[in-house]
């Protein structure tokens, strides 16, 4: 793979799957409108790379699951 095939194909489910986890990153609780915003954004993300194998399983190993962890490590758990 290519330097630019690999930026398309890698590296850019990537890096908006960070900006996705940066959603649940909160002070003073996880508030409804955040939840509806991180599943939104985790929608979006499976639309802008639907056909991506690498953006499958970002979406379906990290993101379906983060929510939970991350949630929980800031309530201090």
């Amino acid at each position: 793979m290519d330097k630019d095939k690999f930026k398309e194909v890698i590296y850019g489910p990537y890096a908006d799957s960070w900006k996705i986890l940066k959603i649940l990153q909160y002070e003073g609780g996880f508030t409804e409108d955040k939840a509806n915003e991180y599943w939104q954004a985790v929608e979006d993300f499976q639309k802008k790379y639907e056909g991506n194998r690498f953006a499958i399983f970002m979406r379906e190993n990290v993101l379906l699951h983060a929510d939970n962890v991350i949630v929980r490590m800031n309530e201090g758990e």
